[in-house]
């Protein structure tokens, strides 16, 4: 699911918006779901990176890149169901993890309270690994234990509950422009709390407080503006807390798996220290690690903390007799620590010049020069902006496009920003915004210009509008 941070709280990306995966254009099924095809070939840390053009009429497109840390382990599809662990802090509207395995074979789902009174969860969104819900909206403060069924009735629950906190924000009236004033918050857990809005009225001293049921968190703020203000609130799970953007970034280090029976209670006993470094691979001491540990039944989830030396040990249990080869430890989260592998940069649409069948192998070897390298267009054209503009896939060219309601569109080059040559040919796409389908509408040789530009279909019957999307072939 791709969620948009609003003034009302995180809202799913809506139908009509483009996600473009490893140069694929994925639609967004309602409720901002996506489905993204296979292409984790390879265990331990990745990155999903999206890359999202929202559309609205009348206005240029804006584009924005996201990407998201994931771990991947090695576990049979075959592994029975089972969890392992809820997020401690569930909340209305936020998101709510659920880990363990096989769960992508969960169907109904709840929070059931303390007075047996069970509260929907919906729909999820996920792997077999982790499912992520959204909090019930009406959900009573109080705590609450995870349980869900599967197709064929069997109930599965998390091990540990979790719990809606109690908060309370007070804060200082306004009397007038540059007054100094503090927010006082209060909670009945340990957690911290992200802090949002306020604005134009107040500005924050700092967006995320740590509170106590002892000590309540303090807030400075300065008045830009005399008026009412509002501010809004979001309690953490730890998981949740923003890395620290002073502290370095780190990797995690799993020293070879070591493995021994005990016949005596027909267990395996396994330990594999995991060390933690920063950039420089110097140790990173007292950070709390999460390790997953995967073998022939599954997977098991701990956090472990990190000692002076930025070791920790990590020490399940196994039943029975299981051979070291068969176990495998990764750490997939370091809290409150960014990984110093980062994310690679999204890859643009294919260039649909021709499929790598029909293109002609470049020619190599002794004598046969390089081909030249294109060169872009300067700083100050490609910040050119305006109503369509839209620097094409190769680097070369700007080209200009426009969706409407119930006129042909028109569509042509800019050749006073192209790079060394004008493009050879223009292949455009369109977007149904209601039949939800991609398709290739017409092929041009030649430049396109202002004067002499290229018509597009009207819209088709049912459809609010086309949105054209063009690619320069150099």
């Amino acid at each position: 699911m791709v969620v948009e941070d609003t003034d009302k709280g995180e809202v799913p990306l809506s139908e009509g918006a483009e996600v473009i995966f490893q140069g694929t254009v994925v639609p967004v099924d309602p409720g901002g779901k996506i489905k993204l095809p296979g292409f984790l070939k390879e265990v331990g840390h990745q990155f999903l990176v999206l890359q999202i053009t929202r559309h609205a009429q009348g206005t240029p497109a804006k584009t924005a890149t996201v990407s998201q840390h994931i771990e991947v382990l090695p576990v049979r599809p075959t592994v029975p169901t089972a969890v392992a662990q809820a997020s401690q802090i569930t909340t209305p509207g936020q998101p709510l993890r659920i880990t363990g395995q096989g769960l992508d074979k969960l169907q109904k789902a709840a929070l059931v309270g303390q007075d047996g009174a069970e509260h929907q969860l919906g729909e999820s969104v996920g792997s077999s690994l982790q499912r992520i819900y959204s909090g019930p909206k009406d959900l009573p403060r109080g705590n609450y234990r995870f349980v869900a069924k599967d197709a064929n009735g069997q109930s599965y629950q998390a091990p540990d509950q979790c719990i809606n906190p109690t908060m309370e924000i007070t804060g200082t009236q306004i009397r007038r422009r540059g007054q100094r004033g503090q927010f006082t918050v209060s909670c009945n857990i340990e957690a911290d709390i992200l802090l949002s809005g306020g604005a134009p009225q107040i500005q924050l001293d700092t967006n995320t407080v740590h509170v106590t049921p002892q000590s309540p968190g303090k807030v400075g703020f300065t008045a830009i503006q005399v008026g009412d203000y509002t501010l809004k609130s979001r309690i953490l799970n730890r998981e949740d807390v923003p890395p620290d953007p002073q502290a370095s970034r780190v990797d995690a280090k799993p020293e070879p798996v070591q493995a021994r029976y005990d016949p005596s209670r027909d267990q395996t006993n396994m330990s594999c220290p995991v060390n933690v470094v920063d950039q420089n691979n110097r140790p990173v001491p007292n950070v709390p690690v999460d390790v997953a540990a995967t073998h022939p039944n599954g997977v098991v989830y701990q956090r472990v903390n990190t000692d002076n030396q930025g070791r920790a040990n990590f020490l399940p249990t196994f039943p029975g007799q299981v051979a070291t080869s068969a176990l495998a430890v990764q750490a997939y989260r370091v809290l409150g620590r960014e990984w110093n592998k980062q994310p690679p940069p999204p890859q643009p649409p294919p260039t649909p010049s021709a499929t790598p069948s029909k293109m002609a192998p470049p020619l190599t070897g002794p004598g046969v020069p390089p081909p030249p390298t294109p060169t872009p267009p300067d700083n100050a054209k490609r910040q050119q902006t305006g109503f369509g503009i839209k620097l094409c896939e190769k680097g070369g060219c700007v080209t200009h496009y426009i969706y409407t309601k119930d006129k042909s569109p028109k569509l042509w080059c800019h050749a006073d920003t192209c790079g060394p040559a004008p493009c050879a040919c223009l292949l455009i796409s369109h977007y149904g915004s209601y039949t939800k389908d991609i398709e290739e509408t017409g092929k041009v040789e030649g430049t396109p210009t202002k004067d002499n530009p290229f018509e597009l279909p009207k819209p088709g019957k049912g459809e609010r509008e086309r949105q054209y999307h063009c690619y320069c072939v150099q």
